[in-house]
């Protein structure tokens, strides 16, 4: 799978995958373009990436609700939770800072901010496809993993802000913010990677 990548000022990274059949760029993953990352002088972190109207989330470790953590915010953190509610129920003990991301294909608007996409390159450089090409929907499926056992919560849309349009945060109390980004473009294609990665970082 050919990857592009582009960044932008202020500091905000977008990816997006080429698509061989059709010959089209399109948009996996997008910082969030009115502010991206951000370090509390208390120590916190917070990453931001937009979002669109039916994009899908998955994983976060053990969790109650539905399978797509659409519309939800998620306490990182370990809590024994004797006799929880398996539909609402949060925080729960085995939480994992990892999540695979499905965009909405059909979305007009894959920015989530009425703004078209940075132009990639096969690279990330060089001479950038045209930007409808990277405009239309995005389909595929990444996974991003935050890389810190600090108590965090990651929220896919349950936070609302008419300034900043649609987004997904990640918030952590302490900590670097380093995350991997693990690009599919298909979800069993993440959950593969995902399982290479983290044999990798325990040296199985």
């Amino acid at each position: 799978v050919t990857v592009g990548t582009a960044v932008g000022e202020p500091l905000r990274l977008t990816w997006a995958w080429h698509d061989e059949a059709t010959g089209d760029w399109k948009l996996l993953l997008r910082d969030r373009p009115t502010g991206a990352y951000y370090v509390g002088a208390d120590g916190r972190v917070s990453h931001y990436v937009s979002r669109r109207r039916g994009d899908a989330y998955f994983g976060c470790g053990e969790r109650s609700g539905a399978l797509n953590r659409a519309g939800r915010r998620f306490d990182l953190r370990c809590v024994d939770a004797m006799g929880y509610d398996a539909e609402r129920s949060d925080p729960l003990y085995k939480f994992y800072p990892f999540y695979i991301g499905k965009p909405c294909a059909s979305s007009a608007d894959p920015s989530g901010t009425g703004e078209p996409p940075e132009a990639l390159g096969p690279d990330g450089h060089g001479e950038p496809p045209p930007l409808r090409a990277v405009s239309r929907g995005g389909g595929g499926a990444y996974g991003v993993f935050y890389d810190s056992m600090a108590r965090a919560a990651l929220d896919f849309g349950c936070e609302l802000n008419n300034y900043h349009g649609l987004f997904a945060s990640y918030q952590a109390e302490c900590g670097d913010l380093d995350y991997y980004v693990l690009l599919g473009p298909r979800v069993r294609s993440v959950t593969a990677r995902s399982s290479v990665a983290e044999r990798r970082d325990s040296g199985v």
